[in-house]
């Protein structure tokens, strides 16, 4: 088997599109560094929250502007994706990869954001929103998949028999970083907060607008001439 691994926020979207910000935004909150969005991020960043401690407290934010099912459906659906994505999912899949999605970002804007898009993708791991009755946010289930968890992912994959040349990643940022030390091809798409010139942690780099851009890579790579057609 054969996999594409894809990151979302800034991978599979325009640069700069972040859902986490889209929905502080939307709930109406302020997202500046001096923001609690910013206080936030920063104090887990500086390892004073844990991850499921951030996701907690931002929940909390979030439900007490009653962020509902269907904004965040409309933060979904404002997302702006990259251009060929369908055609770069359909090719992939025609060329026998299976593909995942391995992200940060929240599961229910990626698949508003998608839309029939999202059945190319067998999995897609990525935080979760838990509503209640009345459709407003009660909890968010968090990740154990993002930054160090994106490479433990992998390393599963790994562990169960997949070999290293078969698993491709695609990502755009800093919390994609640690993927590197599996041993997988890394592709750094529109790069954000990286060191996209590291060759330890990229293995590509592009940078454009169509998700495209990634094909002759991942053909090269895997010797597939399927995906050059």
């Amino acid at each position: 088997m054969k996999y594409v691994i894809f990151d979302f926020d800034g991978t599979l979207t325009q640069k700069g599109q972040n859902a986490w910000k889209n929905l502080w935004i939307k709930a109406g909150h302020p997202t500046n560094e001096n923001s609690i969005y910013g206080i936030l991020y920063k104090s887990f960043l500086d390892g004073e929250l844990t991850y499921p401690e951030w996701c907690q407290l931002t929940c909390r934010y979030l439900k007490a502007k009653n962020i509902s099912k269907y904004d965040v459906y409309e933060v979904g659906k404002n997302t702006l994706t990259l251009q060929d994505m369908n055609y770069t999912f359909k090719v992939l899949k025609e060329s026998g990869y299976n593909l995942i999605i391995l992200s940060g970002s929240v599961k229910q804007v990626i698949y508003a954001c998608l839309n029939n898009s999202k059945n190319y993708f067998s999995k897609v791991f990525a935080n979760e929103f838990v509503f209640d009755n009345n459709e407003i946010l009660q909890e968010i289930i968090p990740t154990p998949f993002d930054f160090d968890g994106k490479r433990n992912l992998i390393n599963q994959l790994l562990n169960n028999g997949v070999e290293k040349q078969n698993i491709t990643f695609i990502g755009n940022s800093f919390n994609d970083e640690m993927v590197c030390e599996t041993g997988v091809k890394t592709i750094c798409i529109n790069p954000e907060t990286t060191n996209y010139d590291n060759k330890k942690i990229w293995s590509n780099v592009v940078q454009g607008n169509s998700l495209s851009l990634i094909l002759p890579i991942i053909a090269n790579k895997n010797s597939d001439k399927e995906l050059c057609k």
